[in-house]
């Protein structure tokens, strides 16, 4: 037999066509889902680069918060909101800041606030719950200014969203020119 015939060649063919089909052929297969969860993977780590860097950044933040901030926070930022509790001390605040409350009332429909989001944080739901509650006042320039300065002192987690001022009292008479109407929007947070 020698090797030039056209039937060894042809012998020689369909061997090279089995060892493709029956063994190269699935090794690369292999190969290729082997690349796809080699990807797959990086893809995993890069993910899992990202949300370490955000939790070393809220780490950051943690740690140079003030003592008396982490506390307060810790401390007045609850898990679920007492309406009728944190009316009452937005009412308090503002009778102790010499204003006239007319209304005030929790919206739950308030709920729903347009706050920033980091895009990173979008898709989990790690942020705080905004509540938003409306008071209604009536005072000085200087009360309702003051108002808002006890808003921010307080240890409460507490942020003017809104706030709409009108001026009221007879015109005419100085006793009540300086009278001003205010519709404040106060938004506070819980964890969940």
């Amino acid at each position: 037999m020698t090797f030039n015939s056209l039937f060894f060649q042809i012998i020689l063919a369909g061997l090279a066509l089995a060892l493709i089909f029956l063994f190269i052929k699935p090794a690369m297969a292999d190969i290729g889902e082997l690349q796809g969860a080699i990807i797959e993977y990086q893809k995993g780590i890069d993910n899992i680069e990202k949300v370490n860097k955000q939790i070393d950044d809220y780490s950051k933040k943690i740690t140079d918060m003030k003592t008396d901030d982490k506390n307060s926070l810790l401390k007045y930022m609850p898990n679920k909101v007492d309406d009728v509790g944190v009316a009452r001390d937005i009412f308090n605040i503002a009778k102790s800041s010499n204003l006239e409350v007319d209304d005030i009332r929790f919206d739950p429909k308030g709920t729903k606030v347009d706050l920033f989001t980091p895009p990173s944080m979008a898709k989990h739901r790690t942020m705080p719950v905004p509540y938003k509650f409306t008071i209604k006042v009536r005072g000085s320039y200087n009360d309702i200014a003051g108002f808002m300065q006890n808003i921010e002192d307080s240890d409460y987690p507490l942020e003017v969203f809104g706030l709409k001022l009108v001026k009221e009292g007879d015109t005419t008479n100085t006793a009540t020119t300086n009278i001003l109407g205010a519709d404040v929007e106060i938004i506070t947070y819980s964890h969940s």
